[in-house]
């Protein structure tokens, strides 16, 4: 019983001791999170890898051209990003990046889509707000 509630799940062993031993390692685990302390903090990640999950996360809704798309906007954006934390990564930064992709003869559509998907894995990481 945990606040009145009934808990049943299966420790998926035979075993009484070790049985006993996960029902008490469980119970401190909804106790901790009853009084939220559970709450798992985000590590900082490289813009790199939280592109990567981003591009997983979303591979199976994307039609493969929307795909190559995004690899190829990626292909600009990790040389300059992909080493920096997200939480190091400020509005100059961005700007500078604007600046570098137009002096290197990209499109201004071409760099606003670049920024498009630069901004909607800040966002889908919780570090676009800040900015």
């Amino acid at each position: 019983m945990f606040h009145a509630q009934r808990i049943r799940e299966s420790t998926g062993t035979r075993s009484k001791t070790l049985a006993q031993k996960i029902e008490d390692k469980r119970r401190r685990e909804l106790e901790e999170g009853a009084a939220g302390l559970n709450s798992k903090r985000n590590r900082p990640l490289l813009f790199s890898i939280a592109a990567e999950k981003y591009l997983k996360m979303k591979e199976a809704r994307w039609e493969p051209k929307t795909r190559l798309i995004a690899d190829n906007n990626l292909a600009h954006l990790v040389p300059v990003f992909g080493k920096r934390l997200l939480v190091d990564i400020e509005a100059p930064d961005i700007r500078a990046y604007q600046k570098f992709r137009l002096a290197e003869g990209a499109a201004p559509r071409t760099v606003n889509i670049e920024q498009s998907l630069f901004r909607t894995i800040m966002r889908r990481f919780a570090a676009w707000a800040r900015i």
